[in-house]
């Protein structure tokens, strides 16, 4: 099983972001849109583990979040992951309280990390990814799918309360990537 911690998105947000992906039709076959049903913010890639594994990666994740309330973010400008002139990720950004993210997301990750799991130390950029660049894209037409990501914002969309954090489990396959809820961790509103 591919384990990963996430903030999924309410249908507000998916349909707007589904507007924001028909921007990017324009480029066919070089992009590969990310089914709206799997937009989401990864905050830490847990990775392969085996079964018996999830109930101590959840248990984990609820010791992490016991005592975290829910707190509020938005959509903000699109981008491209790694370079301007090199797009492999077409995203979009992540406003509103960033400092509540960062927390939830470095309790969660030192949590893997002391649960023995190796996890990603690059610095956390929180986004959710609308595409992946195909492999046959030429540099031209990575640029220009890199130039074309100032079109794309999610600032239309308002904003929403975060109240929970799901463990999810990704199935790869040739068709792409489709994720499943493993469990879902409330954050608590204060009394």
């Amino acid at each position: 099983m591919r384990l990963f911690a996430a903030i999924n998105l309410p249908e507000k947000m998916i349909d707007g972001l589904r507007r924001e992906q028909a921007k990017l039709a324009k480029f066919g076959d070089r992009l590969r849109l990310v089914d709206p049903s799997g937009l989401h913010m990864t905050l830490c890639f847990v990775g392969e583990v085996q079964a018996q594994e999830v109930e101590v990666i959840e248990h984990g994740m609820r010791g992490a979040l016991a005592g975290q309330s829910p707190f509020m973010l938005g959509l903000g400008e699109g981008g491209s992951f790694p370079r301007p002139d090199n797009a492999r990720v077409v995203w979009v950004g992540v406003d509103g309280e960033l400092r509540r993210l960062e927390t939830i997301q470095k309790l969660i990750a030192d949590e893997m990390s002391s649960l023995g799991y190796r996890i990603d130390r690059r610095p956390f950029s929180p986004h959710v990814t609308l595409a992946r660049v195909s492999r046959n894209a030429s540099s031209e037409d990575r640029r220009s799918i890199a130039e074309s990501t100032v079109e794309l914002t999610g600032y239309r969309m308002g904003s929403f309360e975060v109240r929970s954090v799901d463990l999810m489990e990704s199935i790869i396959s040739r068709h792409g990537a489709t994720y499943s809820t493993i469990a879902h961790i409330s954050l608590i509103s204060p009394d």
